[in-house]
């Protein structure tokens, strides 16, 4: 399944992925620094139990991020999240990230169909 991915999400993930020194913090890199400072001061620990993508509307994917205890996995609570978004809270909280399978067997395609499978084998032929 493809998600595409720009803006600021898409350079907060690869930064997450492939940390470099003197960045800038983008908006997504501020809110996990204020959760995670939120976390410090609560008497809670709300940790990112997982994360999943929940719905596809007319090309539109939507997510969902789960709150919860990490001792016993129980949800507290849970909001609407862009997938892009979930995603690099979720690489952030070492969190799994979870499709439902009716948007899977809506929205998958064989990587050798999809438009990645294209750029792999054009980015592995200029290593060559």
């Amino acid at each position: 399944m493809e998600i595409f991915i720009s803006g600021d999400a898409c350079i907060s993930i690869y930064t997450a992925l492939c940390p470099a020194k003197d960045t800038r913090p983008m908006a997504l890199e501020i809110l996990w620094e204020m959760w995670q400072r939120g976390r410090k001061l609560s008497k809670r620990d709300w940790t990112l139990l997982r994360v999943a993508v929940v719905a596809c509307v007319h090309d539109i994917y939507f997510g969902r991020l789960f709150f919860g205890d990490p001792d016993t996995q129980q949800v507290l609570w849970d909001t609407d999240a862009r997938p892009s978004d979930a995603t690099y809270l979720a690489l952030r909280a070492q969190a799994p990230i979870y499709v439902k399978k009716a948007v899977w067997d809506a929205c998958s395609t064989p990587l050798r169909n999809s438009s990645t499978w294209a750029t792999v084998n054009y980015i592995e032929g200029q290593r060559e």
